[in-house]
């Protein structure tokens, strides 16, 4: 499979809108500047409108494979030529919410959660190689129903783009 960067940023940036959109009823949201989002690994800060709760960290990961192959695709390498270990290793947000572009669902979980059992998972699944134009990175792919059952904390249903 050939990563066509252009093109999934596209889907990211729509999965983004989507859910900006969708979660500005809930939260302030505040977009991530791009020096925490590389340095730290989120997108956005969530205030919650009542002011009762702390503010989240979330990382966004918008997904169009999902739907179609029924897997949760983990980023484990980022960059084989650098060695740049992926998301799921480096991302400090609170929460990461995996929107599976297409299926109207955006799925809740905690980083430490996957992370504390990724060994675990990384013996049980399969992890694929992405081809981007000079370098390989590497997804774990859990499938689905698993990833929910053990990992999921919420399920928000996201009403497609108008």
């Amino acid at each position: 499979m050939t990563y066509e960067f252009t093109s999934q940023l596209s889907i990211g940036k729509q999965g983004e809108r989507a859910l900006d959109n969708y979660f500005s009823e809930q939260f302030n949201i505040i977009e991530a500047t791009l020096e925490e989002e590389k340095a730290e690994g989120f997108d956005r800060l969530f205030n919650p409108h009542d002011y009762q709760s702390s503010v989240r960290r979330i990382e966004y990961k918008t997904c169009s494979w999902s739907v179609k192959t029924g897997n949760i695709a983990l980023e484990v390498i980022s960059n084989d030529k650098t060695g740049k270990l992926g998301w799921i290793h480096t991302t400090k947000a609170d929460w990461i919410i995996y929107y599976a572009y297409g299926s109207g669902k955006a799925y809740w979980f905690r980083p430490e959660d996957v992370r504390a059992e990724l060994y675990e998972l990384m013996k049980k699944y399969r992890i694929i190689a992405a081809t981007n134009k000079d370098y390989h990175s590497y997804n774990l792919l859990v499938p689905k129903d698993d990833f929910i059952k053990q990992f999921v904390k919420m399920t928000s249903l996201i009403p497609p783009p108008i």
